[in-house]
């Protein structure tokens, strides 16, 4: 951990009640605080501005500054590719910022919970303005809530063996990791000015910040740095991370469109680059031919974290599953049941729509996982087979959903669950307002997006005061009431590492008890907690048939399931790390 953060004087530790003004490393800062109890400090740094020599560099620690700094406002998000933001946030290549929200009252000692929320967005998109802990803090009172930016898509995930030799340590490709542990290592040394508790954080995310927590749950660098884990729909897919290979072509690509040659050449013309030309540029190049199928079959579009050997040893995945993680941590995950609409974009599903036929599906299936293997998709995808697969539609999302999700999900489940108690959820309802862009189902039906992937996050942060930024806000009081619900499991969890709650806990609105996943030893799936508008379940974590098939031709996590993927991936390097493209 740094050393050289500056300790502010340890008296407002003790402090029952917080002030607009804090000290922190860096210097002071004045935020806001409300009437009803809330304080807000926006866009503190957390490192020095990412520029210059430090582009493509380990973040270093913050900078000091004179008088007190602005905390009242936002300060620019990262440098992104963005499907929608309609506050259209300012972006720059100086965007290590964190935001946090804290009760007034409440926190003695520095006693409260602290939920810290890395941002999903396929590690090119998003941050954390999107994200207002306030809804947490007014619940609870006894959590303390921080979100941050960390760097993306090509300043964030570039990777390369010409760039190694800029991290003293080695590592490449894995920057927006980098900055992610620097922000958990403030909260470490700082969090007590707000009342957190520094020895009580968790750490949560969804998708590509699901993914992060996975990958800090096997980077060792990190154990030290939180508590207990919620993950929302990221359980170390095969897009969790890529390796050596692709990141070194994505590298060449864009310096090649750049026009920046290669090698050491490449690295001074592009670090000489404006960062907003840089990042137009690597989208431009990275999605000219087809996105991931253009890399292989590991990573998303626009970067990924990188299988260096430093930041990471192997593939994520098979760290879970030779039992490589950190076993001291609670957890928490889940996902939701249309994980796979946002695979409706296929020109053949847009096309067809509702209206596939059984040939279209054979078609979709095999050109995504291979011919030899269409049979054994039509057996468990069939119509009927399932009470969702009302058409060829939901049989192909579901495919995408399972493969991406649900299957991972389950294998991490049954690792986890084998060390530790796990609890983990299925969320079921399509939300009644439809999303205001066309990513998750088909354009003009309504309900095709089901209950789409990061459906739940309106949910979890309860949008319903018009600051929801990506999605519509909750609708009814039936959305509503289950939102409340889910929040309470969420600061349940923070608080005491069981979302039902201990004495001083928050009552969810919906009342149903949580089991541990491996509380029934007689069920093959596990118990899992079904999460409904209007009413709570405790069933068995479903597709059991469909998973099975994908891990038998080693679809799910790759060079674990399968002899011959085994042998594929022994015959590409030490564990298979970084070098099976």
């Amino acid at each position: 951990m740094s050393s050289s953060f500056i300790q502010a004087n340890s008296t407002q530790m003790q402090s029952h009640q917080l002030g607009p003004d804090v000290s922190v490393a860096g210097g002071s800062i004045k935020g806001s605080c409300t009437a009803a109890g809330t304080c807000t400090y926006l866009g503190i740094p957390y490192a020095a501005p990412p520029l210059g020599h430090l582009r493509w560099a380990p973040p270093q620690e913050p900078q000091l500054w004179q008088g007190i700094r602005d905390a009242t406002q936002p300060r620019p998000v990262c440098l992104q590719q963005s499907h929608f933001d309609p506050n259209n946030r300012p972006q720059s290549e100086d965007c290590l910022f964190l935001n946090v929200y804290a009760p007034q009252v409440g926190c003695p000692k520095a006693s409260c919970a602290v939920m810290f929320w890395i941002h999903g967005g396929a590690y090119s998109e998003g941050n954390g303005l999107d994200y207002n802990g306030t809804g947490f803090v007014e619940m609870a009172r006894n959590v303390v809530v921080v979100t941050i930016n960390y760097r993306l898509g090509v300043l964030g995930f570039a990777g390369a063996e010409v760039l190694r030799s800029r991290d003293p340590t080695g590592s490449t490709g894995n920057y927006g990791l980098q900055d992610q542990r620097l922000a958990l290592e403030w909260v470490q040394q700082n969090i007590h000015h707000f009342g957190g508790n520094k020895d009580n954080v968790l750490i949560f995310g969804q998708s590509a910040g699901s993914t992060s927590c996975s990958i800090h749950m096997v980077n060792k660098r990190s154990w030290n740095l939180y508590h207990k884990v919620i993950l929302e729909s990221g359980a170390a897919p095969k897009w969790s991370a890529q390796p050596m290979a692709s990141a070194e072509m994505i590298f060449a690509d864009v310096a090649s469109a750049a026009k920046c040659g290669s090698g050491e050449e490449a690295v001074r013309c592009l670090m000489a680059m404006d960062a907003e030309e840089l990042n137009n540029i690597s989208i431009s190049s990275w999605s000219a031919e087809g996105g991931t199928s253009k890399y292989g079959n590991f990573g998303e579009p626009f970067g990924s974290p990188t299988v260096d050997g430093v930041e990471l040893l192997q593939y994520p995945w098979l760290s879970f599953a030779q039992g490589e993680f950190n076993k001291e941590v609670a957890v928490l995950m889940g996902l939701n049941k249309d994980e796979g609409t946002s695979a409706a974009g296929a020109p053949l599903v847009r096309e067809k729509g509702y209206g596939l036929s059984e040939e279209d599906f054979r078609t979709l299936v095999a050109s995504q996982f291979g011919d030899e293997y269409a049979q054994d998709f039509v057996d468990v995808y069939k119509v009927g087979a399932e009470p969702q697969y009302t058409n060829w539609y939901w049989s192909f999302t579901h495919t995408q959903g399972d493969q991406q999700f649900t299957c991972p999900s389950r294998r991490m489940a049954r690792q986890v669950s084998a060390v530790r108690e796990l609890f983990v959820y299925f969320f079921v309802p399509t939300p009644r307002a439809t999303p205001p862009y066309s990513i998750f189902g088909l354009p003009g039906v309504p309900g095709s997006e089901g209950a789409f992937h990061s459906a739940e996050i309106e949910f979890v942060w309860q949008w319903s005061r018009g600051d929801s930024t990506q999605f519509p806000n909750l609708m009814g009081d039936e959305e509503k009431t289950l939102a409340r619900t889910m929040a309470a499991y969420w600061v349940n969890f923070a608080v005491s590492s069981d979302p039902n709650g201990v004495a001083g806990g928050v009552h969810p609105q919906l009342t149903q008890h949580w089991p541990g996943f491996a509380s029934c030893h007689t069920c093959s799936q596990g118990k899992v907690m079904f999460l409904d508008s209007g009413s709570l379940k405790v069933a068995d974590l479903p597709f059991g048939s469909q998973c099975d098939m994908m891990d038998k031709h080693s679809l799910v996590w790759p060079c674990v399931t399968s002899e011959a993927s085994r042998h594929v991936c022994a015959a590409a390097g030490p564990n298979g790390a970084g070098r099976l493209a």
